[in-house]
This record gives C-alpha cells, structure tokens and sequence, in this order.
C-alpha cells in the first residue's frame, strides 16, 4: 500500500514537472529564411546568421545555411539584430521583433563585396569588435597572409610577427613565444584552436605540428599581446 502511494506521488510530481516546461518551450520563436546571391538568386550555403539581443554584444544564437541557403533559428522571444555574413559578400543586419508564438521568416540577399575581410578580434575580450577597439595590442594576420605560407604548420606565419618570438627547433618543431624564451617547450603561450585550447593538455606544452590547423583550413590567426588568459583559463 505504501510503495503505490509512493510511486503514484512520483508519478503526479514527474507529470507537474512535464506540463511546468510545457511554457517555456511554448515561448520559443522559430526564425526561418534563406540567403541568396542577390545577383543571380543562386543559394549561399555556410552562410552565417547571427541574433544578437539589441543594444547588447553577446551571441543569442546563429545558425549556418545548408546547401540550399535555407536557415531556422530557435530563440526566446524578443528584440534581435540579425547579422548576415558570407565571405566574399558584404554584411547585412536588420533588428527584428520576435513574439512568442510567432514563426518569422527572413529572407536575405547578400550583394558581392570586397573579399578581403574585415579585421575583427574576438580573444582579447570575446566579442566582436574591431582592433583599434581591443583592450590589448591585437593583430590579425588574414587569408591572404596565410595562404602565401607554405609550412606543415601554420604557425609559421607569426616568424615575422612583431613582438613575437619564433625559433625552428626541429623539421617539425617550432616553438613561440610572447615574453621571450624561458624554458625548453615555451608551454607559457596560451594557444587557441577555434577558441579552444590548442596545448596538449597532459604534457602542458604547445606542439604545434600535430594542431589541426593547416595553413588552407584558417580563416585567420590573432595574436593577442597581453593578459588575454585571464578571459579563458590559465
């Protein structure tokens, strides 16, 4: 008697919890749409949409396009600013107003641009801004830059970087630095692989040789001079 007042008070509660989320996935807004080439109307696939809250610099959401252009977006309701970006197509954003059980569709087309990207930094403060903006000295070494670098490792870019420290020490060994050398594997810089660390994490050292990070696969490398760990972890 006693075990199936138990499980029927489990079961009440478990149902409570059900129908208490029942709001809170009710409220999301679906943001759909596709973006095209605004001069032939062919799709743009790997495209970037970004919603950010207005008047605030952090990433709500964003999504990528598939191969035919086409995007959806799962958000809260409320204001967003809607950042559209393509390589080689210049930006375009728009602040939509999203309410709750609404399903907007938002179709964009990008016109050609400049293809030399603008230079913007996210590590030094992780937002968008752009370099003269930056807490610390930044630079951006870009597509053009790199694919003129012909290495196994794409940190063969930074050897005439100012204020950086290169030394080959082996076929497929490099080692850098931002303070001047202090030990055999220089492990004090902090490196980055998509935002995320790029060491080897049980060794503690930087091996660049074996990063996934072939010179033809970057979009760019930023070289932050100063206290840029404190945002992410020593």
């Amino acid at each position: 008697m006693r075990l199936s007042v138990f499980l029927s008070r489990c079961l009440a509660a478990a149902m409570l919890c059900a129908f208490a989320a029942l709001p809170a996935i009710a409220q999301q807004v679906t943001l759909s749409g596709t973006v095209t080439d605004a001069g032939d109307g062919s799709p743009l696939p790997g495209a970037n949409v970004i919603l950010t809250v207005e008047g605030q610099a952090d990433v709500a959401a964003g999504a990528a396009t598939d191969f035919n252009g086409t995007y959806s977006i799962r958000v809260a309701p409320g204001s967003y600013v809607v950042t559209v970006r393509y390589i080689g197509y210049g930006d375009q954003s728009e602040i939509l107003t999203l309410t709750a059980g609404q399903n907007r569709t938002y179709d964009v087309a990008l016109g050609a641009g400049a293809f030399d990207l603008n230079d913007v930094i996210v590590s030094a403060s992780r937002a968008q801004e752009q370099v003269l903006d930056a807490p610390a000295s930044v630079s951006v070494i870009g597509v053009a830059e790199l694919q003129q670098t012909v290495s196994a490792s794409s940190i063969t870019a930074l050897r005439n970087e100012v204020g950086v420290d290169y030394s080959q020490t082996g076929v497929d060994r490099q080692e850098v630095t931002l303070r001047g050398f202090n030990n055999a594997f220089s492990g004090s810089t902090f490196a980055l692989v998509d935002y995320r660390i790029g060491a080897v994490p049980s060794l503690g050292v930087n091996i660049y040789g074996i990063m996934p990070n072939m010179s033809s696969d970057l979009d760019r490398v930023e070289v932050v001079r100063g206290p840029g760990s404190a945002l992410y972890g020593p």
